[in-house]
């Protein structure tokens, strides 16, 4: 009798896809005159951390749902909620956008703020 495998949660490889734009994004942004970032991981937890700046996402896996944190020399500049979604989009509040456009903003948040520290 063989035992059902069960599916990979859609949740989850969406996750991996959506830190290897946010790390492939982040070095290509340092390698056009951006601040270099370095790559903290943890599980459910990405931080990308560019000078004094810190970009720390958080998602449960489980659900699609997730954080990100803007800080700046320790302070606070911008925190928000999001939520994967099966059709590989993300929302952020009442926006809907594509996994790289929201990778892209989110490093250009960072890229800036770090250029500021």
């Amino acid at each position: 009798m063989r035992a059902a495998v069960a599916e990979p949660m859609i949740e989850s490889e969406l996750w991996v896809s959506f830190v290897s734009m946010l790390r492939a994004y982040a070095a290509a942004a340092e390698a056009h005159g951006g601040v270099p970032a370095r790559v903290e991981m943890a599980e459910g937890a990405l931080t990308l951390v560019a000078g004094r700046a810190a970009l720390r996402v958080e998602c449960n896996v489980a659900t699609g749902s997730g954080t990100r944190t803007l800080l700046r020399n320790g302070t606070t500049l911008m925190q928000g909620s999001f939520q994967l979604l099966e059709d590989g989009r993300i929302t952020q509040g009442e926006k809907a956008m594509d996994l790289d456009h929201a990778a892209i903003d989110m490093v250009a948040e960072l890229t800036r703020a770090g250029k500021k520290a």
